[in-house]
């Protein structure tokens, strides 16, 4: 059975993310290398992974080059630093909703207030989350069900749902 993960701001092949968002790496290749071999370490060849927002900051070639070389089906949700027609993905959007259990995930770049359901459920069973990208870890997970996925929060790796739901703290 396939998994969903999700994922943001890789920015591969951007040298200076490295000091800006404060990586352990010495060069971009490092860089680059290790978020390969992390993802690949977790994601399997059938897997889904929602990638949301600043995937690479080269031109739309390399986009599949990096693509290439991950496992699993990869869907991007743009971000600011993303190219308008990249290669590599099953999909391209700019906002996207599924269900991922008994959660409506909304994804969005950007971490943003207010989402469609966040203040209501569907229905008693069925709860709704927003996940983002974009700020590498600098805003609180605040107001409740908005969570940072960038590489940045999570060990340069993708996460599951259930990661995600797992490191919230009553």
């Amino acid at each position: 059975m396939s998994k969903k993960f999700y994922t943001a701001d890789l920015h591969f092949g951007h040298e200076r993310i490295i000091e800006l968002a404060y990586r352990p790496f010495k060069s971009v290749e490092e860089m680059d290398k290790a978020l390969i071999e992390n993802w690949n370490n977790k994601v399997g060849k059938n897997d889904l992974v929602y990638i949301i927002g600043d995937f690479c900051m080269l031109s739309t070639a390399k986009y599949e080059e990096y693509t290439n070389q991950l496992n699993g089906q990869k869907y991007l949700i743009l971000g600011n630093h993303d190219r308008p027609h990249p290669k590599g993905f099953i999909k391209v959007a700019q906002y996207h909703t599924i269900r991922d259990g008994n959660y409506k995930v909304i994804m969005f770049h950007w971490a943003i207030e207010y989402w469609q359901g966040r203040m209501e459920k569907d229905n008693k069973d069925i709860e709704t989350i927003h996940l983002h990208g974009h700020s590498h870890g600098l805003i609180k997970n605040e107001p409740l069900n908005r969570f940072d996925v960038g590489v940045d929060c999570w060990n340069y790796e993708p996460v599951t749902l259930k990661e995600i739901l797992g490191s919230v703290k009553d």
